[in-house]
């Protein structure tokens, strides 16, 4: 049986009601890829993905959907493959394109159980968060995983509770503007490594941001 340990650590009930639920994947770069490979081996049968970007030369460091031999190749294609080889029975829907505020309404419904942020883009991200909010959409974001090594400290908040995160900061600052109350949140409680001007990144940081993400979008939608 494909999820027979899965069922042994939360249950054949868990296993079953995890089949029917629909998660959505925006971003599947270095934190989204690791957090749609997760979501997937748990048991997911309904996932979307959406993205517009392709998979270059420099990803190979640390998205885990990125190889030498499919440099070029759009990430929701590779991605999609890479999810139905682990899960023939999933259902995978690809979306190409970048979400902005004009086409979230669009891609994201109140069908989904669950929308899992890790765009990169600050604009797209306000975006989306302040959609789900308004539209009472569970939604868990990632915070900036740039510029940092370690994959300690990596924990997930409320967005009003973070430190030592600049992109958090910028975006709190939004959401209060729109009187957004409370966002959990994906980040990292280590401060950022200002050794080089250039934004830097290695696999330790987003991988672990992504499969927190995946663990808390899991844990909420099983009955523990």
């Amino acid at each position: 049986m494909r999820f027979y340990k899965n069922e042994l650590l939360i249950g054949k009930a868990n296993v079953e009601r995890l089949k029917n639920k629909k998660v959505l994947i925006i971003g599947c770069g270095g934190v989204g890829g690791f957090a749609a490979e997760a979501i997937a081996r748990s048991g997911i049968f309904n996932i979307t993905i959406v993205d517009n970007d392709i998979i270059d030369i420099t990803n190979l460091n640390r998205q885990i959907i990125s190889l030498s031999s499919n440099i070029g190749k759009n990430k929701v294609d590779v991605l999609y493959d890479r999810i139905k080889d682990i899960n023939p029975s999933c259902s995978v829907i690809k979306i190409k394109e970048f979400i902005n505020n004009e086409n979230v309404k669009d891609i994201v419904t109140k069908d989904f159980d669950y929308v899992i942020d890790a765009i990169d883009s600050m604009t797209s991200k306000i975006d989306l968060i302040e959609y789900c909010y308004n539209n009472n959409i569970k939604i868990i974001s990632s915070m900036g995983m740039g510029n940092r090594l370690s994959p300690e400290n990596i924990i997930i908040d409320d967005i009003y509770k973070t430190k030592y995160c600049p992109m958090a900061k910028i975006i709190r600052k939004e959401l209060r503007k729109r009187d957004i109350k409370h966002l959990t949140v994906c980040y990292s409680q280590n401060e950022v490594n200002k050794r080089y001007k250039e934004p830097s990144s290695m696999i330790f940081a987003p991988g672990v941001c992504g499969i927190n993400m995946a663990y808390k979008v899991i844990n909420d939608l099983i009955e523990t």
